[in-house]
C-alpha cells in the first residue's frame, strides 16, 4: 500500500521499462477492493490474539519506556 505519488512513479518506471502492467485506476481499485480489506482483516486477527494473550496473563500492562526507573510517590521508610 503506497501513496499516490509513489504509485504513479512506480507504474511510470514500469511503463518506461516496457513492462506490461495494469494502470493506476486498476491499481487503486485492487487496493480498495482486495488489499486493504485483507490487510485490515489479518491485522484485526493479530490484534485480537495479542489482546487475548495479555488478558490471559492477568498481569499489569506497562506502557512506555520500561528502562526508566519508576518514581514511587510513597514516602521512604527509614
Amino acid at each position: 500500500m503506497v501513496s499516490g505519488s509513489a504509485t504513479t512513479k512506480f507504474l511510470h518506471a514500469l511503463k518506461f521499462a516496457r513492462v506490461v502492467c495494469f494502470n493506476e485506476t486498476t491499481f487503486y481499485n485492487l487496493q480498495k477492493l482486495y488489499w486493504t480489506p485483507a490487510i485490515t482483516s489479518v491485522w484485526r486477527m493479530h490484534q485480537s490474539a495479542l489482546i487475548e494473550g495479555l488478558k490471559a496473563k492477568r498481569s499489569p500492562l506497562v506502557l512506555g519506556d520500561v528502562s526508566m526507573k519508576f518514581h514511587d510517590p510513597r514516602p521512604k521508610r527509614s
